[in-house]
């Protein structure tokens, strides 16, 4: 199969080449991008093809990337290349080091945290309020029974494992809804939200302590799958883990087993380790697995709000310019990491 690409009708004769990878520009975004479109030669590939991809990437001079793995390879042929540009937070799929090497920034965009955050209490308010069975009861004519009942989240303890931008929203709507928190963050030495000051502990205290978990860490070496066997069994047989960050933060066939052994009460998952995920995961037969297929955040207004963003950074980069928002690599600018 041939990847799908669709060249924008607004493209200027100006030599820079905006080269989109893995993102369907339609009808939402297109007005969104009118600047990029006047200003650039812009392509998008929306399929995620490597070889595809090669030909049209090794002559852009700004990529915006969802999705797509950019190797080192990838990376070392583009010769024009200026500027990685990253659609949403997630930079695990481009190599860093070889755009550092070359003095290429790589650019994520933190800007649709409400709609990463609200994720989090959708997966907590579908798991506590019972939502799957009260649902099937209605549109089977069933009653519910005393076993049907709810749960409030006041006074439950949320750990965040991670308080980055989103986290920290996720926080602060927790605090809202008076719940307790914990926090593991090793890169913080206080987490203070909205004039709270939240408790830092071990990742093994805030496991054991907390009735929901949720994920917001990078996917790097060190946290590929964080969340392990060993992680889970300190967990209450009670609690739930909620990942909306990266999958193999955790371990699916330990989850999976901690599941089904009732050693768990239930994941809620946006992400997995293989993505798009297969039916045939396992994970998607468990009744006590709520799972999404990494959308959550794809609201309108989110779309909206990274559009905008992607279109900034790549025409600051084309300019000469410091891109802004999250620079994964500040050291090409003689900027400390």
């Amino acid at each position: 199969m041939e990847a799908n690409i669709v060249t924008s009708g607004l493209q200027s004769n100006k030599k820079a080449r905006v080269v989109v990878c893995g993102l369907s520009v339609g009808p939402e975004i297109e007005p969104l991008w009118a600047d990029l479109s006047a200003q650039t030669d812009l392509t998008i590939v929306e399929e995620l093809i490597p070889d595809a991809q090669k030909g049209v990437i090794s002559e852009a001079d700004v990529l915006i990337v969802r999705g797509a793995k950019i190797s080192r390879e990838i990376i070392e042929k583009a010769e024009r290349l200026k500027g990685i540009v990253v659609w949403g937070v997630g930079y695990d799929k481009v190599d860093v080091a070889a755009a550092t090497e070359r003095g290429i920034p790589v650019v994520t965009l933190p800007v649709f945290l409400a709609s990463m955050a609200e994720a989090v209490f959708y997966f907590m308010l579908l798991i506590t309020k019972k939502y799957n069975r009260l649902n099937q009861l209605i549109r089977t004519g069933g009653r519910p029974s005393l076993h049907d009942r709810g749960r409030a989240l006041e006074g439950k303890m949320l750990g965040c494992v991670g308080l980055g931008r989103i986290g920290r929203r996720v926080a602060r709507i927790a605090l809202a809804l008076d719940m307790n928190i914990l926090v593991y963050d090793p890169y913080l030495e206080e987490a203070v939200i909205a004039g709270h000051t939240l408790p830092l502990v071990s990742l093994d205290d805030l496991l054991k302590q907390s009735d929901f978990v949720s994920l917001h860490a990078p996917l790097t070496v060190e946290t590929f799958h964080l969340i392990d066997a060993g992680a889970l069994s300190l967990m209450k047989s009670e609690a739930c883990l909620i990942n909306v960050a990266r999958g193999a933060l955790v371990d699916e066939s330990a989850l999976y087993n901690a599941l089904v052994k009732g050693k768990l009460a239930g994941a809620a998952l946006d992400v997995f380790e293989t993505e798009p995920v297969s039916p045939e995961n396992p994970l998607l037969a468990l009744d006590n697995v709520w799972a999404t297929p990494h959308y959550l955040g794809s609201t309108r207004e989110g779309l909206a709000q990274v559009a905008l963003a992607a279109q900034d950074a790549a025409l600051k980069i084309l300019r000469g310019e410091q891109p802004g928002y999250n620079l994964v690599n500040p050291q090409i600018y003689g900027e400390e990491e």
